[in-house]
Formats: structure tokens, sequence, C-alpha cells
């Protein structure tokens, strides 16, 4: 009977591992279709235009296109545009001409979008539509960007699209808002050298309607003599969403005073790293923009997207360095041009005074500029998705209109340099007429594009 007994149980056992296998093998293609069929590749999209609009899949764009989001922006600490560009996106990197962290010359395969004048601008900057290249000079200023209040950040290569300053390609920044970013969120922060900073963002959906405030203050001493940095930077932004239509209210606003000390002689850096060469070198740069973006579906192929904006921008620059004046020859008690010849005139119509002392105490002169700018502009385009002949499409057509007004203005001022190498004003600005052989100053420019 134990014989029996134990071939039975052994069967039994036997049966029992038969029956799950066979089980397992009935439910594993079940959940193996099952997750096929949930699991979907991911398809990311982008925009072809300016405007906020229909995006596409990125992979039937004939072009290379970087995304770096929010998340990417905040990966090494908080949200820096700068940071997420050089260390995210492919071709990217930064020089530091101003030799300040909020002032960097972004580069793209050699394509520079700076804040320095002068210098060739190849890539296009867009906020939410808007291009935010300066009116004078086409410069871009990233310190007027709040980084906290990005949402991601599109790098395209060269489009004619995208207007001017687009040869080497375009930056397309995209702001948050409360119905994608809800809640809040802050951050308050300190490290050497003086630095203390606090930022937040708060958004809040209530039905159809959607706010969202974001806020940066930002100080710090600096690592050298005479280079702080003040940054305060406000993002708003008020939408509202319907079932074929939506439309955002938007400001940024920057009032930022930014120190960039120049290169410094081995010698002097031999006594003390932090010393400066030449100072004041800053940057004051303010900013007020406002826009409406907005678009409307008038049916599932058939869209319509529009914008409008005021941007008003002053920038004011003091930089303090060596000058070529020098006192007369033979002297006189009078300052010379270069030529130690022809006296220098002020601005008051009189001979400006030898404050070198015959070239006893090191004379120096502090360069002023302002720039106020005003744009005025706006975009419209339609957007058609529909087939044409069978095949898919996305076709859109538009267009910009941009107004600016410019007002620039120079000038050069005297002063003494003292034992920290700083430019102490004495009070005479320098008046040279054109057509002298020597620089011309001051400057005045008005203008409008």
């Amino acid at each position: 009977m134990s014989n029996v007994a134990g071939r039975s149980l052994s069967l039994a056992v036997a049966a029992l591992l038969m029956l799950l296998q066979i089980a397992a093998a009935q439910t594993a293609p079940s959940d193996s279709g099952s997750a096929a069929a949930l699991t979907l590749p991911t398809v990311e999209v982008i925009g072809t235009s300016p405007l906020p609009g229909v995006r596409i899949d990125r992979d039937k764009v004939p072009a290379n296109v970087q995304s770096v989001t929010s998340s990417a922006l905040e990966r090494e600490g908080s949200p820096s545009l700068v940071t997420g560009l050089t260390d995210q996106a492919g071709g990217v990197n930064a020089n530091a001409n101003l030799n300040d962290p909020f002032q960097p010359d972004i580069l793209y395969r050699g394509f520079e979008a700076s804040p320095v004048l002068g210098t060739p601008q190849g890539l296009a900057v867009y906020q939410n539509g808007v291009r935010v290249n300066e009116a004078f000079g086409d410069t871009v200023n990233w310190d007027l960007i709040p980084d906290i209040a990005i949402d991601r950040v599109d790098i395209l290569s060269a489009n004619p699209v995208y207007g001017l300053n687009a040869l080497g390609g375009a930056v397309i920044v995209t702001m948050k808002n409360g119905f994608t970013h809800p809640g809040f969120k802050g951050e308050l922060a300190g490290g050497s050298f003086g630095q203390r900073s606090f930022s937040f963002e708060y958004g809040q959906q209530i039905g159809n309607i959607a706010t969202y405030l974001a806020g940066r203050i930002f100080d710090s001493d600096g690592w050298r003599k005479f280079s702080p940095d003040h940054l305060k930077q406000l993002y708003a932004d008020i939408g509202a969403r319907g079932n074929h239509g939506s439309i955002d209210f938007s400001f940024t606003g920057a009032n930022n005073f930014l120190s960039g000390e120049g290169t410094a002689p081995a010698q002097e850096l031999a006594v003390n790293r932090s010393l400066a060469f030449t100072t004041p070198q800053n940057n004051v740069n303010q900013l007020a923009f406002v826009s409406v973006n907005g678009s409307y579906e008038a049916t599932d192929a058939l869209s319509f997207q529009g914008n409008f904006y005021r941007r008003e921008f002053h920038q004011s620059v003091v930089n303090g360095d060596t000058t070529h004046y020098t006192a007369c020859v033979p002297a006189n008690g009078l300052l010379c041009e270069r030529d130690a010849m022809a006296p220098l005139i002020g601005s008051n119509g009189a001979a400006i005074p030898d404050i070198s002392a015959g070239g006893t105490i090191p004379i120096g002169q502090t360069d002023f500029e302002t720039i106020h700018a005003i744009g005025v502009g706006g975009a419209l385009q339609t957007t058609y998705t529909g087939p044409v002949l069978a095949h898919d499409n996305n076709f859109v057509f538009g267009g910009s209109i941009d107004h600016s007004t410019v007002d620039f203005q120079s000038s050069a001022g005297l002063g003494a340099i003292n034992s920290l190498l700083q430019v102490v004003p004495a009070g005479f600005l320098v008046d040279t007429p054109e057509n002298t052989g020597f620089i011309a100053t001051p400057v005045g420019l008005s203008a409008s594009n």
C-alpha cells in the first residue's frame, strides 16, 4: 500500500506542476500582449515656427533639433539656462567675454548670441514666440530671461522662418504657466563670497483659468574686489483655456546690476588673485516686457495663432580703463590728445587742465554708455494639418511686424587712478568733434527700425 500511495503522491505532484506550467503558458501571452499594448514609444514633438502652435514629431523635422526641459535646467542645483544649454545640449559652449556668469557668450556650432555690442550675432532667440535679440546690435542679454520660469528650451539649426540672426540657428524658450506647473516651490540659499538668493514659483488652476508667478532675488559680493552682482527677476502669466482656443498674458521684468572685472596683469595677480585692474566695470540692465499669445482651433486640422508684445529695455554701462590722453608737450598745464599737442576740450567748451600734474599722477577714463529701446510688434499665422493628396501634411503660413525706437548715448570722463586701480572721476567730460583725426566723443544716436 505504501508503494501505491507513494506513486499516487508522485503522480499528483507531477500533475500539479504540469497544470501550473500550462496555466503559465496560457497567461504569459495574454500578459505580454497587454504590456505590448500599453507600452508605446515616446514621441517628442516640437514647434517649427516662432509662434507657439501645432507641434510635430521631431523625427519628421529635416534638421538637428535638441530640447532641454526644466528638470534638466535644475539638474545641477538652481535652474540655470546657461548651464543647461552648455551641459545638456551638443555643440553648445559659453565664453566669458564680460567676465560675469550672467552675461556669457553662447555659441552653437560657432555662431554666437552675445550681450557684447559689435559681436556678429548668429543666433535668433525667442521667448514665448517673441524675438528677444535687442533692437540695438541684436545682442542677447541672458540675465533678462528668468531661469526658474523656463519650461523648455529648443535649439534648432538654421531656418529662415526664424528671421534675423538665425543664420546659425534659433533658441526657442517656452515659459511655464499655471496649467502645466501648479503648486508652490521655493529655494533659499547662501554660499561663499557673500552669495545669497531666494527664488520661488507658484501656479494655480481654477477651472479654465490658471495663474503662474515666479521670482528671483540674487546677491553676491564676488570673489574679486569690486565685482558684486545683484539680480531681481519676475515672471507672471495668466491664461485661459477653452474647447477651441486659449489666451495667455505674460509679463517679464528685471532690474540687474552686473559687474564683470576684466583680466588683470600677472604681476598684480601675484600680489593677490582677487585684485581687479581698472575699475569700475558694470552693467545695469532693466526690462519691462509684456506679451499676449492666443490660439484658436477652427477645425481639427485648421488653427490660428497670434501674439502681440511691448518690450522696453534700459541699459547703463560704466567702464573704467586706462587712457591715451596725456599731459601736453611742452607743458602748459593742460591735457592733450595722444599726440601730446592738441588740447582736450571739455563739455563746457573750455580746455581741460592737466590732472596728471605733469604725468606724476596716473590718470584714466570712464566710458559711459546708455541704451533705451522700446519695441512693439506682433505676429499671426495659420496652421493646416489635414491631408493633401492623401499624404500627411503640416502647412504653416504667417507673418510678423516689429517696430523699435532706440536712443544710444556714449561719453568719456577723466579721472585719477588710485592705489586700488579705481578711476576716480575728476568731473571732466571730453568733447572731441568728428573729423579731427581723434576718437569722437560724446556720441548720440536715435534710430527706428
